[in-house]
């Protein structure tokens, strides 16, 4: 009876002990997941209240550092910025095939304990995203921070309106002093710039002539965009020529643009900007 009385009194205090020991582990674990749950909140909050606005605004609001960052190598690059220049709110399509083709410098700007998705999601076709940076796909258990902003992509084209600075221009046709529907300006355009370029007219319906300082001329009526490369060729006697443009519209919305980067099928871009919402997601 002794050994019995005595070996259920140790299997009581073993009983006893192994309680307090799991208590005492399961308080602290929850103390560590509940810190280290309070701790992360604490760091997207952080990032959130001190941080994210100026990050989405260096990122989406200044051309970063130095501007054409988008032509160095990687090694030269302070800071990325996708905005054209100090004088654009507009979001240039180089640095976004920059930053795509290099998703290593979004660590120029943003915190290198972070990962981050940066896409870009049309408006008239949401389904339809464009990944720029894709470092993660998350699940249900990370914390994420979301932010979108509306853009308008520049594709890099050189753009002349021709309802603007018409006051003091003297058309050699006199067109400006016969009708107010007609816009004509004057080009110094050379070879070397029709070889490495192309030039288009845009309107939604125009008559043009382009003509030259010799008196030769072309007639053409426009309803979209019309590529008049070949015809300035034509125009053009020596290395580089004064060309006149005369557009007449009822609806004055007619530019030149100038297409270096061989990119015909965002033209209508000109007229009708493409707008996109642009969508940053932030985990820790």
């Amino acid at each position: 009876m002794a050994f019995d009385s005595d070996g259920q009194l140790l299997s009581l205090d073993l009983l006893l002990y192994l309680v307090a020991l799991s208590i005492v582990m399961f308080l602290s674990l929850y103390i560590y997941l509940s810190f280290d749950a309070s701790g992360s909140d604490m760091i997207i909050t952080g990032l959130n209240d001190k941080h994210m606005d100026s990050l989405e605004d260096a990122l989406f609001k200044t051309p970063g550092m130095p501007d054409n960052w988008h032509l160095l190598d990687d090694a030269h690059v302070s800071m990325v910025g996708l905005c054209v220049d100090n004088d654009s709110y507009l979001v240039s399509y180089d640095k976004l095939l920059k930053l795509r083709d290099n998703p290593g410098l979004i660590y120029t700007v943003f915190p290198s304990e972070y990962r981050c998705n940066v896409m870009l999601e049309p408006r008239d076709n949401p389904t339809n995203r464009i990944n720029i940076i894709r470092s993660y796909s998350y699940g249900g258990n990370e914390n994420v921070l979301t932010r979108r902003i509306p853009i308008i992509i520049d594709y890099g084209y050189n753009i002349s309106s021709f309802d603007s600075d018409n006051d003091n221009y003297n058309c050699p046709y006199n067109h400006l002093n016969d009708d107010g529907n007609w816009r004509c300006k004057s080009f110094n355009i050379s070879r070397s710039s029709l070889v490495a370029n192309r030039y288009y007219i845009l309107s939604d319906n125009a008559n043009v002539i382009l003509s030259n300082t010799y008196g030769q001329n072309m007639s053409l009526n426009i309803k979209d965009s019309t590529d008049i490369t070949d015809k300035l060729n034509t125009l053009i006697t020596d290395d580089e020529d004064t060309i006149y443009i005369h557009v007449r519209s009822d609806n004055h919305d007619s530019y030149m643009v100038c297409d270096k980067n061989n990119r015909p099928e965002h033209l209508d871009s000109v007229i009708n900007p493409e707008e996109y919402m642009a969508i940053i997601e932030i985990s820790t």
